[in-house]
């Protein structure tokens, strides 16, 4: 391995064990067990992927976990790196090659001036990454490769593409599926914050409208991962 090449991966082990470590100390995910060099070893996730066609109650409980997942606060020493990464970050998640510098800029400039809730964010959200421990009762997110600070409607946009399709080929019952879904998240944000629950239609249509704006820019730069998927 030549030495750029060994740079960028201890860079990347080490960004991945600084973010694993954050969501251990909040119990999101599954242990580390133990640290090296170069590398970790985390706890086995044991039980079962999620398939197509989930069931309204499997939908209620991505939306609790996912909303666990955004709640994850960042110690402050690391809070600004992150803010400051994460348009470069992105960028190694989106396809820009084949892209025009104005189309390029123009995403950048939405991103960047738009009123999107920052959050830690998984950045590949799809049903492989939720095991449903039967045991526990519980559904773990894993695959901690992409986790970085920026947008959570990003996770949103990305899983309900996967699943549920583009907005315009979609149904009542997918659409449906995604203002519910979006509603129980926003209700368990409000639960995680120890607030009393009283989301109104409108913080409901405001977070559907934004996940739709991440979507199309999503569509126009579609993440690497997902070239032959969307």
């Amino acid at each position: 391995m030549n030495n750029k090449l060994f740079s960028d991966f201890r860079k990347n082990i080490t960004r991945q064990l600084l973010y694993w470590q954050v969501l251990n100390s909040q119990n999101i995910g599954v242990p580390l067990l133990a640290t090296f060099r170069n590398g970790f070893v985390m706890h086995y996730a044991a039980g079962r992927h999620f398939q197509a066609n989930l069931t309204w109650t499997e939908w209620s409980m991505i939306a609790k976990t996912v909303a666990e997942f955004h709640a994850v606060k960042l110690p402050d020493d690391m809070l600004q790196d992150a803010r400051n990464e994460r348009f470069q970050f992105v960028e190694s998640l989106l396809d820009f090659h084949h892209c025009p510098d104005d189309e390029k800029n123009h995403i950048q400039s939405l991103l960047k001036n738009s009123d999107f809730k920052l959050s830690l964010c998984h950045g590949d959200l799809h049903l492989k990454n939720f095991v449903y421990n039967q045991w526990e009762d519980r559904l773990y997110l894993i695959d901690f490769e992409t986790v970085f600070y920026g947008w959570a409607v990003y996770d949103w946009a990305v899983l309900f593409l996967q699943e549920l399709g583009e907005s315009h080929l979609r149904g009542s019952r997918e659409t449906r599926i995604r203002w519910e879904t979006l509603e129980i998240y926003l209700k368990h944000n409000e639960t995680l914050k120890g607030k009393t629950v009283s989301i109104i239609t409108s913080n409901v249509r405001n977070l559907y409208i934004q996940v739709l704006q991440m979507e199309n820019i999503i569509i126009r730069v579609k993440p690497k991962r997902l070239l032959n998927q969307i």
